[in-house]
């Protein structure tokens, strides 16, 4: 799962790599939690970036907190995320996100971020507001790990190529092709370091989180 990410570029740079204005001004996020408003690109507004709330939310929830991710093998399936993924798709804008080794005790944070160091956009269905005064809300989609990252977990977010983007937003685009682009980047697009534990508090966010530690790890865990 994803339950962590970075949004710290700045407005321009955004702007610029998704060909979008922004609708709304946002701070940079190095430490972008569940609950909080976010960066995407909504299908219904593709040259729009506007703030949706992270964590899926149905009308029917009625203000229960929803699903922060969606399984990308069974997105078209399940019943609360067929509908979207047929009709509310979007971009979610990042730099990075975080994952937490499973082999070391307690577990430790990486960073996980294109070797660029370039913004990117993950694969995400939204809602819509489910009031007047309420805002958009979306969940990340997630696929097996590449080689990379199945050293530290067993689900990674799905990172569609900057020449899909425009694709997984099209009306026009079938489920089947569609459920072809979830899959994992390939790992040599990709860079990850360990980082400070206090990435694990949601009131953590500053540039500090970002900045690589040492950690021992056995390699015959």
């Amino acid at each position: 799962m994803c339950g962590r990410y970075s949004m710290f570029s700045s407005i321009d740079v955004v702007q610029d790599r998704f060909n979008a204005e922004a609708l709304e001004k946002w701070p940079p996020h190095y430490n972008a939690a569940p609950s909080q408003r976010l960066p995407v690109i909504l299908n219904d507004n593709p040259t729009a970036i506007q703030l949706a709330e992270w964590g899926f939310r149905p009308k029917w929830l009625e203000g229960r907190a929803g699903p922060i991710n969606a399984r990308g093998e069974t997105i078209h399936e399940k019943p609360m995320f067929r509908s979207a993924v047929r009709r509310h798709r979007c971009l979610i804008l990042a730099d990075s996100f975080f994952e937490w080794d499973r082999r070391t005790k307690p577990r430790t944070p990486w960073r996980i971020l294109l070797k660029s160091e370039k913004p990117f956009a993950f694969a995400g269905i939204w809602e819509p507001p489910v009031s007047a005064a309420a805002h958009p809300s979306f969940a990340i989609i997630t696929t097996r790990p590449n080689g990379k990252v199945a050293l530290i977990h067993d689900r990674m977010p799905v990172i569609l190529d900057r020449s899909v983007e425009k694709e997984w937003l099209k009306p026009s685009s079938s489920v089947d092709f569609l459920r072809a682009l979830l899959q994992p980047l390939a790992a040599d697009a990709m860079a990850l370091y360990p980082v400070s534990p206090r990435v694990n508090s949601v009131g953590a966010d500053d540039a500090d989180l970002l900045t690589p530690v040492h950690v021992l790890v056995d390699p015959n865990r």
